[in-house]
């Protein structure tokens, strides 16, 4: 899947919450297989971390792993 597709797969209203992640997922885990720089792949592994962690918590609503940190993180980049 090349990067617009994938894009626009990602935007559609029809792809769920879950969907988006597990393509994004896959996708980041396809490039963690390249050569990046070290600072790319921490970051790109990261990310990777922070969906699996979210995925976990929207599977089992009774265990929390997106802590206050994730947040306070997440709105620096925004």
């Amino acid at each position: 899947m090349t990067l617009p597709t994938l894009l626009t797969a990602l935007a559609s209203p029809k792809t769920t919450r879950d969907e988006r992640d597990r393509r994004l997922n896959i996708q980041l885990g396809l490039l963690l297989t390249e050569t990046l720089s070290p600072a790319l792949r921490e970051t790109l592994s990261g990310i990777q971390h922070e969906l699996l962690e979210r995925g976990g918590e929207l599977a089992m609503p009774s265990h929390a792993f997106i802590h206050e940190t994730h947040v306070l993180r997440q709105s620096k980049v925004n």
